[in-house]
């Protein structure tokens, strides 16, 4: 999966404003491009963020309350989560 980096900064936060992507951190601005992938074909995927939080529950057994409240956020009958809350 394609991330935007900025060049300037490094940061991977960014917002879409017309045909321009602006950090979030330095405010640099970038033409989009014609083909550019974040521009085309987004989607969003609770499931595979529910998989990223659920695998940093089991590695990050310090953090998985919090983990686990993120995921009950998204999906409040998710039985795994409900074991660490």
């Amino acid at each position: 999966m394609w991330q935007f980096t900025c060049e300037n900064c490094g940061s991977k936060e960014y917002t879409l404003q017309k045909r321009k992507v602006i950090c979030s951190y330095c405010h640099t601005r970038y033409k989009v491009q014609k083909g550019d992938p974040f521009t085309f074909g987004a989607k969003i995927d609770l499931v595979d963020d529910i998989n990223i939080l659920v695998s940093k529950c089991i590695k990050e057994p310090h953090n998985a309350k919090r983990y686990a409240n993120i995921i009950l956020e998204m999906d409040p009958y998710n039985q795994f989560a409900r074991r660490y809350v």
